[in-house]
């Protein structure tokens, strides 16, 4: 199924950021801000934002730049 294989994509390009970059995305999805995002998992706001950056150039990597 072609939404299955896109799921699949998603979350193994998120899983080579971090460990905990689905987590951000849902919370990104929910519409939080990086610096809650940052504070509801505990992280710094510059380790959130590292992790966005990489979820992001990951992204694009795994589906040729959509």
């Amino acid at each position: 199924h072609p939404l299955a294989r896109w799921l699949e994509r998603f979350y193994q390009a998120m899983r080579q950021v971090h460990p905990r970059a689905s987590d951000i995305a849902g919370l990104r999805l929910e519409g939080f801000q990086e610096r809650e995002i940052a504070g509801r998992l505990g992280f710094g706001l510059r380790l959130a934002r590292s992790i966005l950056n990489g979820m992001q150039a990951n992204w694009r990597t795994a589906t040729g730049g959509a």
